[in-house]
């Protein structure tokens, strides 16, 4: 190759670093050149690749030092024709080249002068298009290099890498080091996501399940302490009716003990126990069983007292005159225009006591009732041991049976000089005492706090207890607000009579 001065630049043109080789320059390429001063301009830390060596087949320059610069004679005219398009075009090539590699070199790739010439040099269609395009609004000028990374495994998303770190930190182990080396979820984080999801789940429900046990509690809770009240009230309101008993008997109380006399009731005998007796439990059948067992060892009054000839009638009620409640008291729809000689029935047990407090007394207790019927000589009936005839004592026998006038009864009349009329007939009667069971250990009855016991044959059918019990018999009667709307047509067959100490 025939020897070649150098060429003298000017002031605002730049050398072309040496490459190590002398091309030939007869067909330089000037939008390379372009293209390289950008880059020069743009980059300062940018190194241009080095040890290049042009291609003899090909008389491209290879940009390797003085040597390589275009001639100096093609310059102007080249720099005159060379349109601004050209220069995006060449720009456009150029950035193609500048991929990162893994050398360590910035991301530039080793390129011969013949390559940067054959890469950089448009087609002669691309520079007339570009020339067709001069004048129109230029596109917005991008970054002049943007670099193409090679194509990497997908990126795990922030998630999984803060579950992958969290599974490191946590567990450690071989399958977090698997799914940070391989980049996929091994089968062992699918099955640890699985459990922890049904754990999630097994705690949600056993949640749930407190949840609902502990309001199941609270409302059970809730029904037992209302039931608790109820029954409190329930209490409160019998005991409210035994109001404090008065000193003395009151204005009223001479006339009606002109109609109705006390008599004087000797106290049992010492030992003496109330109820079926052994002897009347054998020869009786279970469900007519109601009254006291021995058992129960109910005893027998050890004190004497008196008691009414016979039940308090509607005249004598009458006469209670500073007693409101019996002023008020609704009488019984059958009751007849006169029923001044009939027994008070459907009067309730607090009235019943407030008239028997009125009269120096009260309403006689369980044990004070059968004892003046059964008498010393131990009476299964108040008139003996005869036969019954219901045509003589009025009681239920098949049918209801009315209420009659109070001493009509020939039968039902205790024996003596001072007897006692209808104990056992006609009118039911109100006792002072709660109503309990019949027999020892057995469960309190829940009607103990809302009962009084009633002494005396039924006028109305009450089961089967009827009356092969005589004097022992007994039954429940409401005493409180609670059960009269159920119990009240009962109470209407209900009389009392009082008691007094001696």
């Amino acid at each position: 190759m025939a020897d070649r001065k150098p060429t003298k630049l000017s002031s605002t043109q730049h050398l072309e670093p040496y490459s190590g080789s002398t091309p030939d320059n007869s067909n330089n390429d000037r939008r390379g050149l372009a293209q390289f001063e950008k880059q020069r301009a743009s980059d300062a830390d940018f190194r241009v690749a080095r040890g290049g060596s042009a291609s003899r087949g090909n008389q491209r320059w290879g940009g390797g030092g003085v040597e390589s610069s275009p001639p100096r004679a093609l310059q102007p005219k080249q720099q005159a024709e060379r349109p601004r398009e050209d220069d995006d075009l060449v720009r456009e090539r150029g950035r193609a080249r500048f991929n990162e590699d893994d050398d360590g070199d910035d991301g530039m790739q080793v390129v011969s002068g013949s390559q940067w010439g054959e890469s950089s040099a448009p087609s002669a269609a691309e520079i007339a298009g570009a020339r067709r395009g001069k004048g129109r609004k230029q596109p917005e000028p991008e970054p002049e290099y943007e670099y193409e990374e090679e194509e990497e495994a997908p990126k795990k998303s922030k998630t999984w890498l803060w579950v992958t770190i969290a599974m490191v930190v946590v567990g450690g182990g071989g399958a977090t080091a698997a799914v940070l080396a391989g980049g996929s979820k091994p089968a062992e984080y699918t099955s640890t996501v699985d459990e922890d999801a049904a754990a999630k789940k097994k705690a949600d429900e056993a949640d749930a399940k407190k949840r609902r046990e502990a309001a199941e509690k609270q409302a059970a809770e809730d029904e037992a302490a209302a039931k608790a009240a109820r029954e409190e009230a329930e209490k409160k309101a019998v005991v409210k009716t035994e109001v404090e008993k008065p000193k003395g008997p009151a204005e009223w109380a001479p006339n009606v003990e002109a109609t109705n006399p006390w008599v004087a009731v000797a106290a049992a005998p010492s030992g003496t126990i109330m109820g079926i007796s052994q002897a009347e439990a054998t020869n009786m059948t279970a469900s007519l069983r109601t009254g006291f067992r021995p058992s129960a060892a109910v005893p027998g009054p050890d004190k004497p007292y008196r008691m009414s000839t016979h039940e308090v009638t509607w005249g004598e009620l009458a006469t209670a005159t500073n007693i409101p409640e019996v002023v008020t008291l609704t009488r019984p729809t059958w009751l007849p225009r006169d029923a001044s000689n009939l027994p008070a029935t459907g009067v309730p047990w607090s009235v019943a006591q407030l008239f028997c407090q009125g009269m120096g007394g009260d309403l006689p207790s369980e044990a004070e009732w059968e004892w003046a019927a059964r008498g010393t000589d131990w009476r299964p009936f108040p008139w003996g041991t005869g036969a019954i005839e219901t045509s003589k004592v009025h009681i239920f026998a098949g049918k209801p049976a009315p209420v009659v006038a109070v001493k009509t009864s020939k039968l039902d009349v205790t024996p003596g000089d001072a007897p006692i009329y209808d104990l056992l007939g006609n009118a039911e009667e109100w006792t002072r005492d709660a109503w309990r069971p019949a027999e020892a250990g057995a469960p309190e009855d829940p009607k103990a706090t809302t009962h009084k016991a009633v002494r005396g044959w039924p006028l109305a059918e009450r089961g089967a207890s009827i009356p092969a019990e005589g004097s022992s018999y007994r039954a429940p009667g409401c005493a409180a607000a609670s059960c009269m709307p159920t119990e009240g047509a009962a109470l209407e067959r209900v009389g009392f009579r009082c008691t007094r100490p001696q």
